[in-house]
């Protein structure tokens, strides 16, 4: 059998590549931080409290949601949302007004409440108006945290993309929230 050239050099570990006993050895150390992280967590409920696994895994799972939106976009805490705004970097007061003011979304994280960087044009310096659009759409049917995970998701509407994918496109993105989220009868 004749094999190319580049085939013996593909296979073979590279400086960005793991072997496969890396690879492994970094999916257990994963897991066992986590299995400590949950014991812990575990630890503080109440002894009267008893969760199903498929609730841990429903928690777990919105969790990663939450670390892989900060991953990709970032987020801003109160403070730095003041400061990209213009406003002084002490008036955390600002991030809070614009969330009641239906044109913010923001997701506590512990004891403070924090705001993905696509829902801002900070070259502008300003939240991008559609996200008050979006939550107009959506009324009081859908909290914050679900509409920022809606912004997240595939969505059939896009073939696929995400809400977030076209954020940039307005048109297109008012018509998927209105199609998604609207109130059916």
């Amino acid at each position: 059998m004749k094999r190319h050239a580049g085939a013996a050099s593909a296979l073979a570990p590279t400086k960005n590549r793991l072997s496969i006993e890396d690879r492994l050895e970094h999916r257990e150390l994963v897991l066992r931080r986590s299995i400590e992280a949950l014991s812990v967590l575990a630890q503080k409920f109440p002894h009267d409290v008893e969760t199903s696994p498929q609730v841990a895994r429903s928690v777990a799972a919105q969790e990663n949601r939450w670390r892989a939106m900060e991953s990709e976009f970032g987020m801003l805490d109160s403070t730095a949302v003041a400061r990209e705004l213009g406003n002084s970097a002490t008036n955390r007061n600002k991030a809070s007004q614009l969330v009641k003011e239906g044109k913010l979304l923001g997701v506590k994280r512990g004891n403070k409440t924090f705001f993905p960087k696509f829902e801002f044009d900070l070259a502008a310096g300003k939240v991008r108006p559609v996200i008050s659009d979006v939550v107009r759409i959506a009324g009081d049917r859908w909290s914050g945290e679900s509409l920022l995970q809606w912004f997240c998701a595939p969505n059939g509407f896009l073939d696929g993309r995400r809400p977030v994918d076209v954020i940039d496109d307005e048109a297109a993105l008012l018509s998927t929230a209105r199609k998604s989220l609207a109130e059916e009868w």
